[in-house]
């Protein structure tokens, strides 16, 4: 016989009297509600840490807020901003509709013309000759993305940069444009020039543009 049971034996008067049944009773409610609610606690506590959790995986965007200009000098490619900014290429069947009609959240391009009035731009699928990429961001802010000078991009965002500056934007990456930025449409002013050239095998397009950098 065990020492359990023949604890269990010497004391079965009292065990199966009103007082035992009543301790016994609550020892077990005690217990019982004691998992419970340490079940409950462990599972808020994991609702609640799971977005945060989710939060720390999802993809790095980092959309930019209204007006901020983006210069990127390392080696960024025009996917990693597209990345950045959380956007995805416009469908097929939204291939010629103009800014204004796009959701955003979006990228295309546009033919180099009319820039003083971005909302009103056709917005292409597919990337060709002339074209400049657009990214209509989730607040519905619209930068224009292309190639710089280096020395351009150190220019656009350093503290004591001026009011205004004068610069060249191409569609394409070159040996002496190879800095990508993202300037917002609302702070390119006045009339944009693009002129056609040619710089060994590739074709491409300058945008001559007056800047508000400030």
């Amino acid at each position: 016989m065990t020492v359990a049971f023949r604890w269990i034996w010497d004391n079965r008067k009292w065990l199966f009297s009103g007082v035992g049944v009543v301790v016994i009773v609550g020892i077990v409610g005690f217990f019982s509600t004691l998992n419970t609610h340490s079940g409950q606690s462990v599972s808020s506590t994991l609702q609640t840490a799971k977005p945060a959790i989710d939060a720390g995986e999802s993809p790095q965007t980092s959309v930019p807020p209204a007006g901020t200009v983006q210069a990127e000098t390392g080696a960024v490619s025009l996917n990693d901003i597209r990345k950045s900014h959380d956007v995805k290429q416009i469908d097929p069947s939204q291939n010629e509709l103009r800014m204004s009609q796009l959701p955003s959240g979006v990228f295309g391009f546009v033919y180099p013309s009319g820039f003083d009035h971005p909302t009103s731009l056709e917005v292409y699928r597919d990337f060709r000759f002339p074209y400049f990429e657009v990214h209509k961001l989730r607040t519905g802010q619209v930068t224009l993305i292309g190639f710089v000078g280096p020395d351009t991009a150190h220019y656009l965002v350093r503290e004591d940069r001026p009011a205004q500056i004068q610069l060249t934007l191409y569609n394409v990456a070159w040996s002496d444009a190879t800095a990508l930025v993202s300037l917002p449409f609302e702070r390119i002013q006045g009339e944009s020039h693009a002129r056609y050239i040619k710089i060994g095998d590739n074709d491409m397009r300058a945008l001559d543009l007056t800047f508000q950098a400030r």
